[in-house]
């Protein structure tokens, strides 16, 4: 099923992916397109803001494929997203929820949208209390020593000036 998403046509991955958008709990549907996912920036699909999307945008330029993370102080696994976005959720709690409910119906293609949330969401995980190793971390096939130094990594990058860059799609 991999190997078909990394070849469908354009418009049937756009549709395909579009549908895996509007899931809540997208664990599988992430590793399916693990194999498209180099061609989704090309096709600058419109998709949903959600939670973590938000969250990730500082951390794109360190976002690996888990299989090409080399456990180095700079990569940041893509699997490592769904544990710390719901870490996150969790530590910073009504303000996750109005986040949320403010990004509803719009998508990452809202650059203003984007910042005005980030602006409020990033410096709220950055000191966010997170667990040392966060829930669902090692069912993600993460090792717990690692969760340390991604971490660390993503606190930075919510801090930094990353938190200037907007979605590239």
């Amino acid at each position: 099923m991999r190997l078909a998403l990394a070849a469908a046509p354009p418009d049937k991955l756009g549709r395909i992916v579009g549908m895996l958008d509007s899931l809540q709990e997208r664990g599988v549907a992430d590793a399916l397109l693990q194999a498209a996912r180099p061609r989704l920036k090309d096709l600058r699909l419109n998709r949903p803001m959600r939670f973590t999307r938000l969250l990730a945008v500082p951390l794109e330029p360190a976002l690996v494929p888990p299989e090409a993370w080399t456990r180095t102080p700079i990569e940041i696994p893509r699997n490592a997203l769904s544990p710390i976005g719901e870490a996150v959720r969790v530590a910073i709690g009504p303000v996750a929820e109005e986040i949320e409910a403010a990004s509803l119906g719009r998508t990452m293609a809202d650059q203003a949208m984007v910042a005005r949330l980030g602006a409020r969401l990033w410096p709220l995980a950055a000191a966010a209390g997170l667990p040392a190793v966060p829930p669902g971390w090692e069912e993600a096939g993460l090792p717990a020593a690692s969760a340390a130094p991604v971490l660390a990594l993503c606190r930075a990058l919510w801090r930094g000036p990353a938190r200037q860059s907007l979605p590239r799609g």
